[in-house]
């Protein structure tokens, strides 16, 4: 307990542990409460190196110096805290230390989306549609949005060894928010049609790198899209025996592209081909110039 100038009594005291002075090195670093912060996020070791710099600025130093991921979930941590402090002093709810936990793993996941560049396309990307093995049918993805009302289409074409199509379906979606969603939400609804068709060994093909990365990877698990990721490669665990995911251009991609545009305008929730496809479907898979 400090005394002003004016004689008024000023609590100095840690407004977390309300033990002892409250300075930046207590607050974020050595107050019982936080430890416990630290030790859940797994930087019990960087928190001990911040505790031996001499200065603010070589803390800082240090901070920018970690490795990646590190350094965004230490940088998530501390600024998440100094809104958890002030919580306390204006006598609100703070956040349990796995609530804390799961929101500086979130954060840092969004800022890691927001930060990665993309990723690189091949620099001599394939212009034609490749065809898939003999067991194998390639299904193409795509998803469209119209930000001026907020709502989207899907669509998908499952096509052979030969290029034949086995099937094309669209459907509409009522409520999006951007464009990666619609994409997500293509493969979501195609899922089980071709496991209905009895097909096991599928080649995902789509046109959006982060749709693939997010698949392949658990980096976007904890985005504010990441439930329906895991749902996705939940269903493509259940439905496929055996399933990849490729990148393609635009330039093949254009049956789905076409058929997203349909289910977007679709009066019904969705529609599925198994023959008679959309005539210009069909002529756009004709022109599609299969490769090798």
């Amino acid at each position: 307990m400090n005394i002003g100038r004016r004689g008024v009594e000023l609590d100095t005291r840690c407004v977390i542990c309300n033990r002892l002075f409250e300075d930046g090195g207590h607050l974020f670093l050595r107050c019982k409460e936080v430890k416990a912060c630290w030790r859940v996020l797994e930087l019990e070791d960087v928190r001990t190196q911040l505790c031996a710099c001499p200065s603010p600025l070589q803390l800082l130093e240090k901070v920018f110096a970690l490795p990646a991921e590190t350094k965004l979930r230490v940088i998530a941590l501390l600024w998440c805290w100094w809104t958890e402090r002030n919580k306390v002093n204006h006598q609100e709810r703070r956040l349990g230390v796995e609530e804390f936990r799961f929101l500086i793993l979130r954060l840092t996941a969004e800022w890691k989306e927001h930060l990665e560049k993309e990723i690189m396309v091949p620099a001599r990307p394939t212009r034609c549609w490749l065809p898939p093995p003999v067991d194998v049918i390639k299904i193409n993805v795509d998803g469209s949005f119209l930000d001026n009302s907020n709502t989207g289409g899907w669509g998908a074409i499952g096509r052979n060894h030969t290029g034949e199509p086995v099937f094309a379906a669209c459907g509409r979606i009522p409520a999006a928010a951007e464009a990666l969603q619609t994409e997500l939400l293509a493969l979501i609804h195609v899922i089980p049609v071709a496991e209905q068709l009895g097909i096991g060994r599928v080649i995902i093909s789509t046109d959006c790198t982060k749709l693939k990365h997010a698949i392949e990877t658990s980096a976007y698990d904890l985005s504010r899209l990441g439930p329906l990721f895991m749902q996705a490669k939940y269903l493509m665990r259940m439905a496929f025996s055996n399933y990849s995911v490729e990148y393609c251009p635009r330039a093949c991609n254009s049956p789905a592209h076409r058929l997203a545009a349909l289910g977007g305008v679709l009066n019904h929730a969705s529609q599925v081909w198994l023959h008679d496809f959309p005539p210009d479907v069909t002529t756009l898979v004709a022109n599609d110039g299969v490769g090798p």
